[in-house]
């Protein structure tokens, strides 16, 4: 196990640093705002620095192995793993069609109700908040675009 958790603070720095100089190569700023080369950046330099962290923290504190200690998960845990993905591409199916709001409501709504054991009036108030919520605070506020709706009906309805 402690290998394998190598291998991975590898990797994780590995794909950090590849996003750090990915976001180094787009511009960063233009005349007015943040552009393109500024999120990919970051975001690669804080998983560059975490993977350091987690490095570190195996060099000088090993984890115990334990008989219990499994490389693949469980048949629980893999089916969990595959309704996340398989849940992820249909996101990415639907989104142009039901629009973003409908498609994070949905998608939030069975990860929570699915994979979590919540009380169901936390899950309902966070996949609105974060469906209608997040739509509301990038297109009204950020102005950043999110898809809408490509059916009549709903594009009618504002969604």
């Amino acid at each position: 196990m402690q290998r394998a958790s190598q291998v991975a603070g590898l990797l994780f720095f590995a794909v950090g640093i590849f996003a750090m100089s990915e976001g180094r190569s787009l511009e960063s700023y233009d005349t007015r705002d943040l552009s393109s080369g500024f999120f990919p950046f970051w975001l690669g330099a804080i998983m560059t620095g975490l993977s350091v962290i987690w490095l570190g923290q195996l060099l000088v504190r090993p984890p115990k192995v334990t008989t219990g200690n499994r490389l693949l998960p469980t048949q629980a845990g893999a089916v969990r793993v595959v309704s996340i993905l398989l849940s992820i591409a249909l996101f990415d199916l639907m989104i142009d069609v039901t629009g973003f709001q409908l498609t994070a409501l949905a998608f939030l709504s069975f990860l929570l109700f699915a994979l979590g054991r919540q009380n169901p009036f936390v899950v309902i108030a966070v996949s609105v908040a974060g469906s209608f919520g997040l739509y509301h605070l990038f297109h009204a506020w950020l102005g950043v675009p999110l898809p809408t709706s490509s059916i009549e009906l709903l594009q009618n309805l504002g969604l």
